[in-house]
């Protein structure tokens, strides 16, 4: 049952309305049927916060729809420096 009350993550925090389903299950992943129109804020996936992860998301949705193989390359390179960095950090 939906809640009649004002959520302060603009949508309520219910199974129906979270991680794919955020904000319906056609706009989950940040594009609209509108080409070139994305989504992004607190209605979108992992919600409202100030984390800055739905811009986040949304740019590297956007970013890969422009250049998908350059944004895989990049993604790849963040990931083996993320990796090297804790692995050398940890001894």
């Amino acid at each position: 049952m939906k809640s009649l009350f004002l959520d302060r993550l603009h949508i309520d925090m219910t199974l129906d309305q979270m991680i794919f389903f955020r904000p319906l299950p056609e706009l989950a992943n940040y594009k609209t049927p509108i080409e070139g129109l994305y989504l992004t804020g607190a209605g979108t996936h992992p919600g409202g916060s100030i984390s800055g992860m739905p811009g986040r998301n949304t740019a590297r949705v956007f970013m890969h729809a422009q250049q998908p193989i350059a944004q895989i390359l990049a993604d790849v390179g963040h990931s083996l420096k993320s990796t090297a960095k804790s692995v050398f950090r940890g001894n």
